[in-house]
């Protein structure tokens, strides 16, 4: 019992940790911060690949950085996840 109320304790924990790392790139992509919600997001894509709004908001830092080529990598995949995000 003990086993199975930490694992979801650590899982519970996890999650809550990864929303705010999302958050706070998000405040760094909207603050013109690019360098620092690149280097936050694509950690937030290295761990979790299907996460589609991490990956679009990544595609969009890279694009204001002029990286569009890398940037369309992720925009393509995010899109295929999420539709709506290829318009």
């Amino acid at each position: 019992m003990r086993v199975e109320v930490w694992a979801d304790a650590t899982r519970c924990w996890t999650s809550v940790t990864r929303g705010v790392r999302l958050l706070a790139a998000r405040a760094c992509f909207r603050s013109a911060q690019l360098g620092r919600a690149v280097r936050m997001l694509e950690e937030l894509v290295a761990e979790g690949p299907d996460d589609s709004y991490a990956r679009l908001l990544l595609a969009r830092a890279l694009e204001r950085q002029g990286r569009g080529d890398e940037a369309a990598v992720h925009l393509r995949i995010a899109a295929a996840m999420t539709p709506s995000y290829g318009h």
